[in-house]
């Protein structure tokens, strides 16, 4: 019989004082159920907000699944003689649990209730990855409180680190190989689009831009626009996703809008055409300091050799964003600085138009080569994943960040022996400087001279 009585007093927050310790002792056989619990937990944590829109990876769960249990075994295996070890397994597993359940708890609270969700998004954007953080946190401060208390020889030490590394490998698996993953399929099997999901765009475009926060004065404010332009392949709308919160992460945003085409999202997110895209900019220009604060735009679609980004949700195709149109619209807005991303084919085409002394602009490729990384296969483009997911994570700055994502994807192209695509980027000399960018941490091809 399990022994559930012990097991309750060591989830409980008794682990971090000193008294209960002595009867803390739990059988290894509550040790597989344990492992399963915690890892269904993460399933639950992690369910997908739109259903049919994400799809569960069976092999990442038993890969884990057994992973954990062959670390059981072995360390089973390592510490039997030493109960004071093989408690500490047992606790952790256990804790294991109970940090998976806090987790799911705190995703579902914030993401499953459009109060929560809306409040988080205005007034405090970090709250999510707060509430995942603090459960792993109490479980690591319980483990020390513990192993302070038993450490008594080399082996329980031993057996600690293990559990250290273990976890450490565990959290590492989860981010990068999450449960569900967004299907890559494509998204021309969702319902039609309607004429009531037309006539719902200004409500649900003035839903975001109403709580778009206001500035905060005697700061630089940065404002985030993301857009997903072709409804026809979901890694569009994947990449914007992933921009809308990487680059608000990266450059400390107020605020972040995110318009996307796409027909299973038509009743959630505002489509992108013209006219959305120049009501997003001039509503958040209105909130900021137009000579101070700086504008960050990520744009992801088709693009083609006459530099038109595609504007298309299924079976509707919108006027395209062009260079000149998008010079004018942000001219009009009167936003002074600029970072404009714009991950598509022949994307360099718009570096003429939009590049100034006071503008920021990365491009996919340049003005006669396509990009690589769209169609249904894929999650990301190539341009999206190598600048967010590994360039910014690890730089400080755009100038950084620049020759680690053009390395990945010419390392990307070589291996596929495909022409280079040849991805640009011009840094304004007064975007550099507003920033605190000194000269040194850019190429002396990307900042133009005065």
């Amino acid at each position: 019989m399990m022994p559930t009585r012990p097991i309750a007093a060591r989830l409980a927050l008794k682990l971090l004082f000193a008294r209960p310790f002595q009867t803390v002792h739990l059988s290894l056989r509550s040790l597989p159920l344990a492992i399963l619990l915690a890892e269904l937990l993460s399933i639950a944590g992690d369910w997908p907000v739109e259903a049919g829109v994400s799809l569960f990876v069976a092999g990442r769960f038993a890969f884990r699944l057994a992973s954990l249990f062959c670390v059981g075994v072995v360390l089973a295996g390592i510490f039997p003689r030493l109960t004071r070890a093989r408690d500490l397994l047992v606790l952790w597993v256990w804790m294991l649990v109970a940090v998976c359940a806090l987790r799911a708890a705190a995703t579902w609270g914030i993401t499953r209730f459009p109060a929560t969700s809306e409040w988080s998004n205005a007034h405090f954007p970090m709250l999510p990855e707060v509430l995942m953080a603090l459960p792993a946190a109490w479980a690591g401060i319980a483990l020390l409180r513990y192993i302070s208390l038993i450490a008594t020889s080399k082996r329980t030490i031993m057996a600690a680190f293990a559990l250290f590394l273990i976890e450490t490998a565990h959290g590492w698996l989860a981010w990068q190989q999450p449960y569900w993953t967004m299907s890559s399929g494509s998204v021309q099997s969702t319902a039609a689009f309607s004429e009531s999901q037309l006539y719902n765009q200004n409500v649900l475009l003035d839903a975001q831009l109403d709580v778009v926060a206001p500035r905060i004065a005697g700061e630089r404010n940065v404002y985030v626009i993301a857009i997903a332009g072709n409804g026809d392949e979901q890694v569009f709308l994947n990449e914007a996703r992933l921009a809308h919160t990487t680059l608000s992460r990266h450059f400390h945003a107020r605020d972040a809008v995110l318009l996307a085409n796409h027909p299973a999202h038509a009743t959630m997110l505002p489509l992108v055409t013209r006219t959305s895209l120049t009501r997003a900019i001039r509503s958040v220009s209105q909130r900021m300091k137009l000579d101070e604060d700086i504008l960050v735009l990520y744009i992801t679609s088709h693009g083609s050799p006459d530099f038109d980004l595609q504007l298309i949700q299924p079976p509707v195709e919108f006027d395209p964003i062009t260079p000149q149109w998008m010079k004018g619209t942000l001219d009009d807005a009167g936003i002074h600085y600029r970072a404009i991303f714009i991950s598509g084919c022949f994307s360099g085409g718009y570096i003429d138009a939009l590049a100034n002394q006071n503008t920021l602009i990365m491009t996919a490729s340049d003005a006669t080569h396509p990009s690589f990384g769209c169609g249904h296969e894929s999650d990301l483009t190539w341009f999206g994943n190598a600048l967010l997911v590994h360039a910014l994570p690890q730089a400080r700055t755009i100038p950084e960040a620049w020759p680690i994502a053009t390395q990945i994807i010419k390392k990307w192209e070589s291996e596929q022996q495909i022409e280079a695509s040849n991805p640009q980027l011009r840094i304004g000399q007064h975007f550099a400087t507003h920033l605190g960018w000194v000269s040194g941490q850019a190429s002396t091809t990307a900042v133009m001279p005065e």
